[in-house]
């Protein structure tokens, strides 16, 4: 009798201590899940843009794309001012216009007016909604 109402302690006592501890939900590892966006080119051809930029680190987690476009005048001499977008475009990576080739994105725009200059920024969404988004410098075409 002795011996079982020690094992019954004993077994209450590891129950109970087992139980005890920091419970959450995994978070994923920050530095291993990003990625980043870097510009490459953008130029336009006929009536649409066409952006390409290099995308490292975790590609695998790119959720979606979204450009934002700044409307700008063709004496614009202001390239360190601040980028105040005019247009927002989303893209999900099963749009046609965009192609995901290894770590290059390219990206074919006709939605804006092709009789206005722009500046562009590209901002990619991590399938993890704890990570934030990345951006890509803001640049502007050369044509």
């Amino acid at each position: 009798m002795f011996k079982q109402c020690i094992f019954l302690c004993m077994a209450l006592f590891l129950l109970i201590f087992l139980g005890c501890g920091k419970k959450q939900w995994p978070e994923p590892n920050v530095a291993e899940e990003t990625f980043n966006i870097k510009f490459e080119n953008c130029t336009r051809m006929q009536d649409c843009w066409r952006i390409e930029a290099e995308i490292s680190g975790a590609v695998h987690n790119l959720a979606h794309i979204s450009l934002q476009a700044q409307e700008i005048g063709e004496d614009f001499a202001c390239p360190a001012c601040p980028f105040q977008a005019s247009h927002y475009l989303d893209f999900s990576l099963n749009d046609p216009q965009i192609e995901l080739k290894n770590d290059n994105l390219y990206l074919q725009v006709c939605e804006l007016n092709k009789n206005r200059q722009y500046r562009f920024r590209l901002i990619g969404s991590n399938i993890y909604s704890e990570i934030q988004d990345v951006q890509s410098r803001v640049f502007r075409p050369e044509n």
